[in-house]
């Protein structure tokens, strides 16, 4: 009777019925494989033409001819088409004009290329933004948005090197702008179809891939527990054996007895499953379930990686490791951190729902809170670029002669597009992660351009006061600038840092300063590609000593140096291949002073 009252959930099952439940959900996308009519609907929706064949026989009609039933396609509003279907004919014409324009008829083959890379990379990004909950395809999305934000780069930089067709590449340019954008508030959209809050779990891994995830947790525990039955040759040492027991009796040590029952197959492959059956849900109340559910168990792994690798990596009073070096145990500890790492970052994704729905209904639809600071930072970011982008692709009407300018004025811009990028990938409440941070470094880059000397300065007079006429322009830069966070993304120390606050404060710098040696060595492959496309008259401006984007990303360069007051100065690093040393090389590096490199 008490065997009854057990749900089946929770009672313990064979690696073999775990495989089984494991298939079912990678192949019928079943949430609960022990739910039987999830099995049964998962099976008729496959099989289609065998459900025809047992619907007709329930029916009492001939089951050798099944009957030809219409299925009336469910068709889902979209706000969005009007304007999908307008910034398609906009980029169509646009190409058009440039292809049929007679100046540019030498180049109508590359144009050509242009319209059919332009065309694939909306399609795919279109698409792909459809299924926003998949984290594969949501990849596919900015990287669809990245091309179609280079190629708008491309359009204006030989735009500004050839006058008279500069207006055609501009609007071009605003086509391509224009689809990426879409593919945000697409994104966007379909979040809020399915019902996402600010509760829902947005997970950055399939669920398919969680389940391959979950089996190699599972094997690098019977490896570490020794269930795998591999003999020991003479020279072998019990590595996995030895560090399991030295675990064991550190957790009971430190009071940590509830860790211990997660070095049970049973019990581990259980928890895990019970995640991956809720990550399976493609209902936004199995989302919201995950997000409240999924805290208490992905707490208590984490808390296992975390006492795990303090303790493999602790030392004793004698100077030796408590724990000795043990590849079983460090392959179980990757295994788990992997699994967890798809749910700490889950909250990424919901700025992209706040970016799509008007803001009067932030409060109370998507959440008590509304949106946090960070997300408030990029609404600001996103109407920020309509206003940039409108005073800077109309700066050489104005300033025909200032070409240099322009190129510059155009990095600014299509920094600000790499900036909303960043924040719709981050998932930091306050705007103080990784990606936020990386954003900094456009702002660094803007106000290099602001802080330039006045006899170069092409927003100033020569009395060193705005130019009227760009007063909007410049104070939308000053708040761009403000919006990424320069410089405050880099930390402050305080008056007596210790070591650890001094390493991270170098490491932001590193990674700020990192993102524009990235640019600037992109740089010249953008000044070679257009030297092909622009005419002869401005060349010039394309070598790498009179390039006045390469010059501004080094003053960039230089103004993080000044932040930092570091000496010297962090350099950016060549691409180079570093190849570990292997038995042969170690042994000539000792015996004759050799390194694996040769030198």
């Amino acid at each position: 009777m008490t065997n009854a009252l057990i749900s089946p959930g929770f009672a313990d099952r064979s690696p073999s019925a775990q495989a089984v439940d494991n298939v079912l959900r990678r192949v019928l996308k079943v949430r609960d494989p022990a739910d039987s009519s999830q099995v049964a609907k998962a099976l008729l929706d496959r099989y289609g033409d065998q459900a025809n064949q047992l619907m007709n026989e329930r029916s009492g009609l001939p089951v050798v001819s099944p009957v030809i039933r219409a299925i009336t396609p469910a068709v889902m509003t979209q706000s969005y088409g009007p304007e999908l279907v307008q910034a398609y004919d906009d980029f169509n014409r646009d190409i058009a004009a440039l292809m049929d324009d007679s100046t540019l008829k030498d180049i109508r083959p590359e144009l050509e290329g242009w319209s059919r890379a332009i065309r694939l990379a909306a399609e795919d990004g279109m698409s792909a933004a459809r299924f926003a909950l998949d984290p594969r395809q949501r990849d596919r999305v900015f990287s669809a948005r990245r091309q179609l934000g280079d190629y708008a780069r491309l359009a204006r930089y030989v735009g500004a090197l050839t006058p008279d067709c500069n207006s055609f590449y501009r609007r071009l340019a605003q086509s391509c702008d224009v689809l990426s954008g879409l593919m945000l508030v697409l994104v966007g959209d379909g979040l809020a179809a399915l019902g996402v809050t600010r509760s829902t779990v947005i997970l950055q891994a399939p669920a398919s891939e969680l389940v391959e995830r979950r089996e190699a947790a599972i094997n690098a525990l019977r490896v570490l527990v020794g269930s795998t039955r591999e003999a020991y040759g003479q020279n072998d040492w019990p590595r996995g054996l030895e560090s399991y027991r030295r675990l064991m009796a550190a957790f009971d040590s430190a009071g940590q007895s509830d860790l211990r029952a997660l070095f049970n197959e049973q019990t581990l492959a259980r928890t895990l499953d019970e995640l991956i059956d809720m990550a399976a849900s493609n209902t936004s109340d199995g989302l919201r379930a995950l997000g409240s559910a999924s805290v208490v168990t992905i707490e208590r792994l984490q808390r296992l990686v975390n006492f795990a690798q303090a303790t493999y990596l602790a030392q004793t009073v004698n100077g030796g490791r408590l724990i000795p070096e043990s590849p079983p145990l460090a392959s179980l500890l990757s295994a788990l951190a992997l699994f967890v790492e798809a749910f700490n970052s889950a909250g990424g994704a919901m700025r992209l729902l706040y970016v799509a729905r008007p803001p009067l209904i932030f409060y109370g639809l998507y959440g008590f809170g509304g949106p946090d600071e960070a997300t408030r930072r990029l609404l600001r970011l996103v109407q920020l670029r309509g206003t940039l982008a409108e005073e800077i692709d109309c700066f050489l009407e104005c300033n025909c002669d200032d070409v240099e300018c322009q190129l510059m004025l155009d990095k600014v811009l299509y920094d600000v597009d790499r900036a909303v990028d960043l924040y719709c990938l981050g998932s930091n409440t306050q705007g103080e992660g990784d990606p936020e941070r990386r954003a900094a470094a456009f702002g660094a880059v803007t106000v290099a351009l602001l802080a330039q000397p006045v006899d170069v300065n092409c927003l100033l007079d020569d009395a060193g006061n705005v130019e009227p006429r760009l007063a909007s322009l410049y104070d939308a830069l000053n708040e761009f600038a403000a919006e990424v966070q320069w410089p405050f993304a880099i930390p402050a120390l305080p008056p007596f840092p210790t070591e650890a606050e001094i390493a991270e404060r170098l490491r932001i710098g590193t990674l700020i300063h990192s993102e524009i040696c990235l640019q600037r060595a992109s740089e010249s492959r953008w000044a070679r590609l257009v030297e092909t496309l622009a005419p002869a008259c401005r060349r010039d401006l394309l070598s790498d000593a009179r390039n006045p984007v390469r010059a501004l990303l080094q003053d960039a360069l230089d103004l993080i140096d000044n932040e930092m007051d570091v000496d010297p100065a962090i350099t950016c690093p060549a691409f180079e291949v570093t190849i570990p040393p292997n038995l042969e090389t170690s042994l000539n590096t000792i015996a004759n002073d050799v390194l694996a490199d040769g030198t």
